[in-house]
């Protein structure tokens, strides 16, 4: 994927030295701060077994004053720079169950180990569950695809060819993953387990002298399926930018 012809468009404001005084009064000697929301990523490798049952333990370094939630994302590391496999797709790779160690914590609490419990901790990290205006389009089609199908000349010849007849053509089986994209992924909820203060900018999880560690058990992946997986955590987190004494810095 390459971007091109990129601009970055912002609308400035400036305010006269009156309104700039009402502004520091109001921060009774404090700097001016605004918050902001953020992402880092972190990756791992694992193999998985087509005839054995396999554990990963990932560690997830993140290290904030206020960490909002974590997502986990897994795809073949062979597919992902190869054309004929769609390059963001995320799969479930029979996961049987997840939980996250988060210091001497295990969270969440009751361990999920279904897909139903997969997204219902997912959607409250996204913070949807039922909410109407922020639920994902994240059908349970494309959640529990377990492996990404490669999406060649043929097959494609087929789909369109059932898509224009209404029958089948070509004898291809059309399973939901032979024309969507997997969409699987982990997601924990970190704001609502912590007990700052919710009126206050750093009301996450204080993750600053925490190990963090993903553990997924995954079932034997079949005949000729095993994978090195690529597991991406990102983590999101609130930063504080802080004006001060003409130098404008980062506090996370």
């Amino acid at each position: 994927m390459t971007i091109t012809n990129c601009e970055y468009i912002a609308q400035f404001i400036e305010l006269n030295d009156t309104a700039m005084s009402i502004i520091s009064n109001s921060q009774q000697g404090q700097p001016i701060q605004y918050v902001f929301q953020d992402y880092r990523n972190y990756q791992y490798s694992a193999a998985l077994s087509d005839t054995a049952v396999t554990t990963i333990t990932m560690p997830v370094p993140c290290k904030f004053a206020s960490l909002k939630s974590i997502f986990i994302t897994a795809r073949n590391n062979a597919q992902i720079s190869t054309e004929d496999y769609f390059p963001f797709s995320c799969n479930k790779f029979n996961i049987s169950s997840y939980f996250f160690r988060i210091g001497s914590l295990i969270l969440p609490s009751k361990v999920p180990d279904n897909v139903p419990e997969m997204f219902s901790e997912v959607c409250k990290a996204i913070a949807s569950i039922s909410d109407l205006n922020h639920h994902p389009s994240i059908e349970l089609a494309s959640y529990t695809v377990d492996v990404s199908t490669k999406n060649d000349t043929a097959l494609m010849g087929d789909i369109l060819s059932t898509l224009a007849s209404g029958t089948a053509a070509g004898g291809t089986t059309l399973l939901p993953s032979n024309i969507n994209s997997g969409s699987f992924y982990v997601g924990l909820d970190l704001e609502n387990y912590a007990n700052s203060d919710k009126s206050q900018i750093f009301a996450g999880w204080n993750s600053s002298t925490d190990d963090i560690y993903y553990i997924a058990t995954f079932a034997a992946q079949g005949a000729n399926l095993a994978a090195t997986a690529r597991f991406d955590a990102f983590a999101l987190f609130d930063s504080l930018l802080v004006f001060e004494n003409n130098t404008c810095y980062v506090k996370y």
